[in-house]
This record gives C-alpha cells, sequence and structure tokens, in this order.
C-alpha cells in the first residue's frame, strides 16, 4: 500500500525525536488525517508529546504504520531501512545525505522495489504531510 492509496487516517511512525524528529512529532500530532502511532529513539527522550514510545524497531513496525518518517541520522536508516521496507511502509528519508553512499542507495531501493513500497527520499516539506506546519513561525 502506498501512501496515495491510504483511505483511513494514515498512521505515521517517527524514527528519531531530536532537532527533526521533534518538530515532525510536534506538527504531526492533532491533524485529523494522521494519526501518530508511535516513535522510536535512542537514547529514549525525557518525554514525548502524546506518543507512545517503542523500544525497538519491530515493536514500533508492529504498530502497522503507512509510513515510517526517519529522522534519526545515517546510522539510522543504515541500521533500520532495509528492514521498514520490507515490513511493508513507505519510507520517509530525512537524512538524504545518507543516499550518498552508493552501496545503501541501491539496498534501500531493492528492498523497496522488492516489496512494493516506495522510498521518498527527496527533501519534502512538512506541509506536504499537514497543513499547521505552515503556520509554524521562523524562531
Amino acid at each position: 500500500m502506498t501512501i496515495l492509496q491510504v483511505r483511513h487516517a494514515l498512521k505515521i511512525a517517527v524514527i528519531g525525536y531530536g532537532a527533526i524528529g521533534s518538530f515532525v512529532v510536534e506538527h504531526l500530532i492533532g491533524e485529523p488525517a494522521l494519526d501518530v502511532v508511535g516513535m522510536l529513539s535512542e537514547p529514549p527522550p525525557a518525554s514525548t508529546p502524546q506518543v507512545r514510545l517503542f523500544d525497538s524497531i519491530d515493536a514500533l513496525l508492529g504498530a502497522q504504520p503507512d509510513v515510517v518518517v526517519e529522522c534519526a541520522g545515517h546510522r539510522a536508516l543504515k541500521a533500520f531501512g532495509e528492514l521498514v521496507l520490507c515490513q511493508s511502509p513507505d519510507l520517509l528519508v530525512a537524512s538524504v545525505g545518507a543516499l550518498a553512499d552508493r552501496e545503501l542507495e541501491a539496498r534501500l531501493h531493492r528492498a523497496a522495489s522488492a516489496s512494493g513500497d516506495r522510498l521518498l527520499s527527496r527533501v519534502v516539506p512538512l506541509a506536504a504531510l499537514t497543513p499547521s506546519a505552515r503556520r509554524v513561525r521562523p524562531a
């Protein structure tokens, strides 16, 4: 199933809760067409805003997200990217610099092709997922 085929609230999982991940989670929560089903962060954050925190990638994928948003850096993409794509959700990659590693990029594209899912590796503004992000004011 791809993002365009979803007819229910889009279930989103987030990997990483640093500067990017916390921004993504904060702006996706409360959007009626979206359901943030959980997140994975190592180390776990002290607090998360109304999001279930999972302790492993397998547990996170057990929540059956439609899309996993990677916000945790190159090592996380290398560690989890193929597994995410093989488990069937689409993968939205924030750490696009990791795709300069041609071997990693090829492995991710093979995994996406084999499972019929998509590796979304372009820099996508958060507004593509939620209109509330348009209301964000620069700090």
